[in-house]
């Protein structure tokens, strides 16, 4: 598996051209072009800023940032994951040619969610303009997070890629695990300082509120909390291990998946 991907960032042209040419080609009869992109998000940040500040009793220069951050690294990471347990049936015919690796598709669908993720970033930078939020030095810790969720997104795209392939099912539940994930997790609303119980479980056993963790709260201000860092690394190096493991023994067997 590392071979292979170090072979696809060496010879990079299909998933770097094709991306942006789709990218382009998606929007290029259109009025706003990429601009839609901004179009969905922005209103969610608006108008549920406005009124979930008030469900939380939080000020809405408070919340307005926690949403608008969190939301648009949760659409990168749900995108990711969405789409992953269906990567290899969409992508069949180029499979069967026999001409691609999984890890050129992998790398081209990872691409793809980061240029939609650099251009809802604007939306970030509006809000953050808007209440005049100031990043400091520390925010740069924000491009460690972007870097390391990239990085967990090419195993789990390649693993869930080559279980949705022989299991069709695991689309329909990864996506109703991500509907629930969504809600539980502190996106549109604001975990309480020093929450225990049922609440206090939904942060420490949550893998994407570390995740967010790591991403959001350098840009507004905080310290990234040490067991998201544990959590976060642990989940990164696990993942990576485990589906090489699960490349070695079953990637030559996508072909007949799919």
């Amino acid at each position: 598996m590392f071979r292979d991907f170090l072979e696809s960032f060496r010879k990079n042209e299909y998933w770097t051209y094709s991306t942006w040419l789709k990218f382009g080609l998606k929007y290029r009869k259109t009025s706003l072009g990429p601009l839609w992109l901004l179009v969905s998000p922005a209103l969610f940040v608006a108008f549920l800023g406005y009124l979930f500040s008030s469900v939380n009793g939080r000020p809405l220069d408070v919340f307005m940032p926690h949403l608008a951050v969190g939301f648009i690294t949760w659409t990168l990471i749900s995108g990711i994951i969405n789409t992953s347990a269906v990567i290899f049936q969409a992508r069949r015919s180029e499979i069967l040619q026999g001409e691609m690796r999984l890890t050129d598709l992998v790398l081209a669908e990872t691409f793809s969610g980061f240029l939609h993720y650099l251009h809802q970033l604007v939306i970030i930078v509006v809000v953050f303009v808007l209440f005049k939020i100031v990043p400091d030095l520390y925010s740069l810790v924000s491009l460690v997070g972007v870097a390391l969720i990239l990085l967990n997104s090419l195993w789990i795209t390649l693993a869930l890629g080559i279980l949705g392939a022989r299991y069709r099912d695991l689309v329909e539940m990864i996506s109703a695990v991500m509907r629930l994930a969504f809600f539980i997790t502190p996106i549109i609303w604001i975990p309480v300082d020093g929450a225990g119980g049922v609440l206090g479980a939904f942060l420490v056993f949550n893998p994407f509120y570390h995740f967010l963790d790591l991403v959001r709260a350098p840009l507004l201000g905080a310290q990234v909390a040490p067991i998201s860092w544990i959590v976060v690394l642990t989940i990164t190096v696990t993942g990576l291990l485990v589906t090489q493991l699960l490349y070695k023994r079953s990637s030559r067997l996508v072909p007949l998946w799919v």
